[in-house]
Order: structure tokens, then sequence, then C-alpha cells
């Protein structure tokens, strides 16, 4: 079916009585609730397509794939998610880039929960769909859900060597974020070389795939809390239990603040090393074309975020070990917790 004929498809009449359109009753009249509701769902089709690649590559052995199929296949699904919710919701899809956006001004902070919250249910049923339509070869290829064979499919693990160096994991998932913010800032800055919106899922997903023929080794590149968090918590109410947030040294906390500021690490890093020395800046401000200029905040708000994330990485590892010593472990389904990666 043509692209142009898309409108087509929605029934709606002309009231010539009041002069106004009717649209179907399901159709959502609040905008904020369509953008979350956007949102999530652009979030969903990211997540099934991603965990579904893993899926297809681990699950089929040599058969079907390896590394570079999966790299691909995250800029792609990305890119899908992107087309699927850009127009209406902007397509964050990553906590992390909803907050370096409101951190630097371009986006309303009201807005900050429901989004991180809609990012996180499509997340987890992005997860949870794969995992249905994967069901017989996950009872084949791993029945016992254990964490050193599977979890991995859905969460992201750091090898071996990176699970006793955290510090490196967490620069790895630092680093990556601020180089995929960065680029996302330069793709919608006006004074410099933005890039057609038709354009613009297609460079994000191949800025993605860069990141993960780069730097994936280490972590498995997740860049993004929702990505896996999401699926992780998916993955503790299905088989794998508590294990999957006390393995590699409770690594699912590196996934979750590491690219939060490195988002806005890079946010800010592309505003004092570019956005502020265009010519015309100062121009398209008066126009109002522009925001203001936050890049101090590239120093401020990482340091004051290292601060709160230490003091939660301390609280939850004392609460884990609490409830992992009182034998206390919800959605294990009785099964022993995983202790192999430490």
């Amino acid at each position: 079916m043509m692209l142009n004929n898309y409108h087509t498809l929605e029934k709606k009449s002309f009231d010539e009585t009041t002069g106004t359109v009717e649209y179907p009753w399901y159709r959502v009249k609040e905008h904020f609730t369509r953008e979350i509701l956007a949102e999530g769902t652009g979030m969903f089709i990211t997540m099934a397509f991603l965990n579904g690649v893993v899926s297809q590559v681990v699950l089929g052995g040599a058969t079907h794939g390896d590394y570079s199929h999966i790299n691909l296949g995250v800029g792609l699904a990305f890119m899908m998610g992107i087309h699927t919710c850009g127009g209406i919701s902007g397509a964050h899809l990553n906590p992390a880039v909803t907050i370096a956006l409101a951190v630097h001004g371009r986006f309303e902070w009201k807005k900050v929960p429901l989004y991180i919250v809609a990012q996180l249910i499509g997340a987890f049923l992005g997860a949870a769909v794969v995992f249905a339509i994967y069901y017989p070869s996950f009872n084949e290829f791993d029945a016992d859900r254990s964490i050193a064979k599977s979890a991995g499919i859905f969460a992201t693990y750091p090898i071996d060597l990176y699970a006793q160096n955290l510090f490196s994991a967490f620069l790895c998932e630092f680093f990556g974020t601020a180089l995929l913010v960065f680029a996302i800032f330069s793709l919608d800055d006006p004074t410099n070389m933005p890039t057609n919106p038709i354009m613009k899922p297609l460079t994000v997903a191949l800025v993605l795939v860069m990141i993960g023929m780069s730097f994936g080794l280490p972590t498995g590149y997740a860049l993004n809390p929702a990505r896996d968090l999401g699926p992780r918590i998916f993955t503790a109410v299905s088989g794998w239990g508590v294990g999957v947030f006390t393995a590699a040294n409770y690594y699912f906390l590196i996934p979750i603040f590491a690219p939060i500021v490195g988002a806005i690490a890079g946010g800010g890093a592309y505003m004092v090393t570019i956005y502020n020395h265009h010519d015309q800046h100062d121009d398209l401000k008066a126009l109002k074309v522009l925001g203001e200029s936050r890049g101090y905040q590239a120093v401020f708000w990482p340091i004051l975020l290292m601060y709160f994330i230490l003091l939660f990485t301390l609280t939850m590892k004392r609460q884990i070990k609490h409830m992992c010593k009182h034998n206390y472990m919800p959605w294990s389904s009785g099964k022993q917790v995983y202790k192999d990666i430490k």
C-alpha cells in the first residue's frame, strides 16, 4: 500500500453543523498522553527487534548470524523505533537521552518521569514477546535458566575480565553514551550540518552500529537504562531469579547510571565545543530558533549524579546481600541464585 494513502485508513467524518472533524472514539485527545503512548510503543518495537535478533543469534548457534548481525540489528531496531514514534514523542527511547535533553533545556522536566516509565514498560513488554516466541528454543537451549548461559540475551552483562574491573565497564558505558548523545545533539543543531528528518533515524542507527563495533566487547553496550533494566526485570520474574541483579558484582547498576552521566556529559560537551561557536548562533537565538546554552552543566550535573550513584549503589548492595543471606529471593521460584559470576 502506498504511504501517501495512509490517512485514508483512518475513519473520520466532517460534521457540517459544528464544522469539526470527528475522529474514531479510541483516538487519544490529550497531547501528552499521546506522547507517552507513542514513546512506549516505539520502545516496544525497538526491544522486540533488538531482543529478537540476539535470541536468533544465540539460540540458533552459528547457523543464524554472529556478532555483526547483532550490531546491525541493534541499529536497525532503534531506527524502526524512531520511525514509529518520532513524529509524536520525539523518539527518545532512552531515559539517558530524556534526562540529558531536560538537563540542557531541550525537554520539559515535568514530562521526564512518565517518559521513563513508558520506556521501561515498552522494553519489558518487548522482552516478554520475544521470550514467548522463542520459548521452545529457550527450553531446549537452557531449561534451567542459567544467567551465565542465556540471561544475556535480554540484558547486558560484562565479560569476565570487566566483571572484575567495573570502573572500566562504567567508563565504557559512559563514553559510548556520551558519543551517542553528542551525535544526537549534532543532528538537531540547525547551525551545524543538520540531517534531513528522513535520514535522522538511519544516522542514529549507524552511530549505534559504530559504537557496537568499537566498544561492544567489555559490556555489550547497553547505553540505555530502559533497554537493560526493563528486560532484566523480565528475566527476574521469568525464571532467572534475583541473581540477575547480583551477578558480576551488582553490575546492573552500571547500565542504569553510567549512560545517564554519559548522556549529560556528551550533550554538554557538544554545547561547549561546537554549539556555542557558530557565527550565526547569536542571530538564531535572537529569533528564538535556538534555546539558551547550558554547557556548564556538563560539569555540574555529572558530579552531582556521581554522588547519588555512589549512595544508591551502597544502599542497594547492602539490601540485596541481606535478601540473599536470609534466602528471601522473590521471583526466583525457589531456584538457586546464580553465584558463578562474582
